[in-house]
């Protein structure tokens, strides 16, 4: 038993340890750290360094984000990049890596905690299935933020059928208004707030600065944000040209397809909700029935 409490000490001192660098790490600036220091303890002009701390903590968190989105690519899980989920989100890979950091860190610690106890009250418990269920716990909480960024791009991609509609509606207004398609594209831009738009509004300049064709900037921007709808669009443009009257059709045509793709998506994920709750409405019924019912039959049997 005294191993045992030796090996307890020795893992809650690297688990402190981490834990520290972990605290310290998020605190992002010297002054942070100065402001706490002189709240709690009334010291003045506390001058610590926390950079060090901050780049251990931020090299770990990028090299497991890299490693582990490698994993996933190769095992066909994912098929976007880490830059094109983390612009179209409009995220830092710092913070994912510090989410990532701090994920680990307190599942590693809670680990050790369990174990301290376990040994401490001397519960019987098989030591090759706790650490596989820490081992579990550590990498699930690891690549949770992960999985959150997926799931946030999948909604942005997802929703950008609506931007990219409306976009397009706009040009194909400004087009019946006499406006040129250069101006209609570049003006409409500025109009809305998401990435989307000023990645499109950034690489319409590029455009314009290179004297590149502005349906290479769709190709552009469908290639840093994983959106091969913006491809097609781009191939519209180049193959209907600068006429106007042939350009306005084609691209009213490709955003009422967008509408309705979008709409079916809705109505399919409103089934999918609906044939969720089927079950539960069938239990919590059949609840209710036994727990009405039940009182009936029980008086009836016991009245026989």
């Amino acid at each position: 038993m005294n191993s045992h409490y030796l090996i307890a000490v020795i893992m809650s001192a690297i688990a402190s340890s981490m834990t520290l660098i972990l605290v310290l790490s998020f605190l992002k600036t010297t002054s942070s750290l100065n402001e706490t220091l002189n709240r709690y303890y009334g010291t003045q002009n506390s001058e610590i360094d926390t950079k060090p701390f901050e780049k251990f903590s931020q090299s770990i968190g990028e090299n497991i984000l890299k490693q582990v989105y490698g994993y996933l690519n190769k095992l066909k899980l994912y098929d976007s990049s880490i830059q094109a989920d983390l612009d179209l989100v409009n995220k830092n890979i710092k913070e994912i890596s510090y989410q990532i950091a701090k994920n680990s860190i307190m599942s590693f610690g809670v680990s050790i905690l369990i174990y301290i106890l376990i040994q401490f009250f001397k519960i019987n418990f098989n030591q090759e299935l706790l650490l596989l269920l820490a081992l579990v716990v550590i990498v699930g909480l690891s690549i949770l933020p992960i999985l959150e960024l997926k799931s946030e791009a999948k909604k942005e991609r997802e929703n950008s059928l609506i931007i990219i509609s409306a976009y397009l509606d706009l040009v194909s207004l400004c087009l019946s208004g006499g406006m040129g398609l250069e101006e209609s594209l570049t003006v409409n831009t500025n109009i809305g707030r998401s990435v989307l738009m000023s990645k499109l509004s950034n690489q319409f300049a590029l455009s314009n600065q290179l004297n590149l064709p502005l349906w290479m900037a769709f190709n552009n921007v469908a290639e840093d944000l994983n959106l091969p709808i913006l491809k097609e669009i781009g191939s519209i443009f180049k193959i209907s040209g600068t006429e106007g009257a042939k350009i306005r059709n084609s691209i009213s045509r490709k955003a009422q397809s967008l509408r309705e793709k979008r709409l079916i998506k809705e109505e399919a994920d409103a089934n999918s909700v609906t044939e969720r709750l089927f079950l539960p409405s069938v239990l919590l019924l059949l609840g209710f029935l036994v727990f009405v019912g039940y009182p009936a039959v029980e008086k009836i049997f016991t009245g026989l």
